[in-house]
């Protein structure tokens, strides 16, 4: 994950926030996440297994998924104006979110929450579904 990902998630709502926002996430609620936002309260969170794990892979992936459709997806980040989002690839007309591990995703809730962080981003990148 590129550092400027981390020191921008305390001042900008990103992909992974909106979970939060919509009241899907298991991980945090709306309430801590406004207090984190605000400056009044220190996230506790510097990681775990599974984001160790994701951040290992995620480069591994993007690499295999550029060479079989031939591609190049590439990290890539997006700041104009308010609007900002980091996605894990972009080749100029698709996004490319990658996902890891976490057993939220083989739910209901955890397709949502998937969903509304790709849409975030695809709002914030102006990209119709195709």
């Amino acid at each position: 994950m590129q550092a400027s990902v981390k020191q921008d998630r305390q001042h900008f709502v990103g992909g992974s926030d909106i979970g939060a926002i919509m009241g899907l996430s298991p991980f945090i609620k709306r309430y801590d996440l406004l207090l984190i936002k605000a400056g009044i309260k220190e996230s506790d969170f510097d990681g775990n297994q599974y984001t160790e794990y994701g951040n290992i892979m995620e480069d591994k992936i993007r690499a295999y998924i550029n060479q079989e459709l031939k591609t190049e997806f590439v990290e890539d980040k997006l700041i104009n104006g308010d609007e900002r989002c980091h996605v894990d690839g972009y080749d100029g007309e698709k996004i490319l979110e990658i996902k890891t591990t976490s057993q939220i995703h083989d739910t209901v809730d955890g397709y949502k929450l998937y969903l509304v962080q790709l849409l975030f981003y695809m709002m914030n990148y102006k990209l119709k579904i195709s």
